[in-house]
């Protein structure tokens, strides 16, 4: 078995349903995880976590379009304090590449590595200690700088449904909102696949196919694309403005 392939299988025995979580993992390259069963989770914003992945730190570690996440041995959440940085345990979910998505456009692996070689806590905090800039002079908590923002959202959402009446538009700005759209769909995930009967699961799939799926070349397909993923925004928050 390649390291790649053992890479995979170690991922998906993390999930409750394996089978669910290789097919994502087949499918779309991407796959949310629970945390806390296999490992925990380190995540913390690239302004924070950008020198401490330079640093040579070893382990799995996933650069996502805002974030970086670090995975540590289970427990970590337990105690962990570190200011400007979230950790997961368990009830927590995290958006995971496979394997085959090293050094790659986000989501990808910062670097290849070999289960179950997990991040070292201590290091981890060592580093942040040195490395990282200091926080702002408010306190600069984390989950404000990145957690899900309501009106950031519904103006994303204007943006892709206006594709419907305007067709795409010009092409930086296309990609730009597709991935502030994957941002929020990223993070309103977990909550809805956490509270998703399985016998619901629709809402949840579609967004691992839309989070696996770039824009293309057609511009129309593409248009389209935008505007599902502002439907699947809406969606979602919903589910988390119920949930709240």
């Amino acid at each position: 078995m390649s390291t790649v392939d053992l890479c995979r299988e170690w991922l998906v025995s993390s999930d409750r349903d394996p089978i669910h979580a290789r097919r994502w993992l087949a499918h779309t390259e991407s796959a949310i995880l629970p945390a806390g069963r296999e490992w925990d989770a380190v995540r913390m914003p690239h302004t924070r976590g950008a020198r401490v992945l330079g640093s040579g730190l070893p382990g799995p570690i996933i650069r996502d379009v805002e974030t970086i996440s670090f995975l540590v041995p289970i427990g970590t959440s337990n105690n962990w304090d570190v200011r400007g940085t979230e950790a997961l345990g368990r009830g927590g979910y995290l958006l995971v590449p496979d394997p085959a998505r090293a050094g790659e456009e986000p989501p990808a692996w910062a670097q290849r590595w070999v289960p179950p070689g997990l991040v070292c806590p201590g290091l981890l905090r060592e580093r942040l200690e040195r490395l990282a800039p200091p926080l702002g002079a408010e306190g600069a908590i984390w989950s404000d700088a990145i957690d899900v923002d309501p009106a950031q959202i519904e103006c994303d959402i204007s943006s892709a449904v206006a594709c419907r009446r305007s067709g795409l538009p010009p092409w930086p700005d296309a990609e730009n909102l597709s991935r502030r759209l994957r941002a929020h769909i990223g993070r309103l995930l977990p909550l809805a696949e956490s509270q998703a009967a399985e016998s619901d699961r629709t809402a949840v799939e579609q967004a691992h196919l839309l989070l696996g799926r770039s824009l293309g070349n057609d511009p129309t397909a593409a248009a389209d694309q935008l505007v599902a993923m502002g439907a699947l925004c809406r969606g979602l928050l919903a589910k988390a403005a119920d949930a709240g």
